[in-house]
């Protein structure tokens, strides 16, 4: 009985032991995986995060090229463009050159147009106020001036009709 009672003891603290060394090896794996899966974290963290890197990096760099190339598609235009427009430049010139003189020559043509339909103007209403008797005039018109301003008259006429033909032909 005695040996049965030792053995009895022996094999519960043999058992007590082996539970304990259980116990102490799953906490020690325990412990292990935890490790384990924190530098796993933080190895997924970093490449996480160089992969993200290399991402921006990438979007930067195509960015940039993307960048250049619309720059220099730009300057090719710029350049083409000129080239097609060079050649025209001087014929734009002379054209607005010509048309400037023809505008200046037009404005003088229509300001002399207007004084002289203004003297015609004018010598008809005192022809017509002296003729109804409406004034008496001043200073008696002698026959030579009276030549002069008939001449005067026909070079009007004339310089009117002329300019009304020269706007109408413009």
């Amino acid at each position: 009985n005695c040996i049965f009672t030792q053995s009895l003891a022996r094999r519960n603290k043999a058992r007590k032991e082996l539970l304990q060394a259980c116990a102490a090896v799953t906490l020690l794996a325990c412990w292990v995986r935890q490790i384990n899966g924190r530098r796993k974290l933080q190895a997924l963290r970093r490449e996480k995060a160089s992969i993200l890197i290399q991402n921006r990096y990438r979007i930067m760099s195509a960015r940039m090229v993307l960048c250049n190339s619309l720059c220099g598609a730009i300057c090719i235009q710029r350049i083409w463009r000129g080239a097609l427009q060079r050649p025209k430049y001087p014929i734009m010139i002379a054209e607005a050159k010509e048309e400037a003189r023809v505008n200046s020559k037009i404005a003088a043509l229509q300001k002399r147009l207007a004084d002289a339909e203004m003297k015609l103007i004018r010598a008809d209403k005192e022809r017509i106020l002296y003729e109804n008797g409406g004034r008496v005039d001043p200073q008696p018109i002698e026959s030579s001036e009276e030549k002069k301003d008939d001449g005067e008259d026909d070079r009007n006429q004339s310089l009117i009709h002329e300019s009304t033909e020269m706007i109408e032909s413009l």
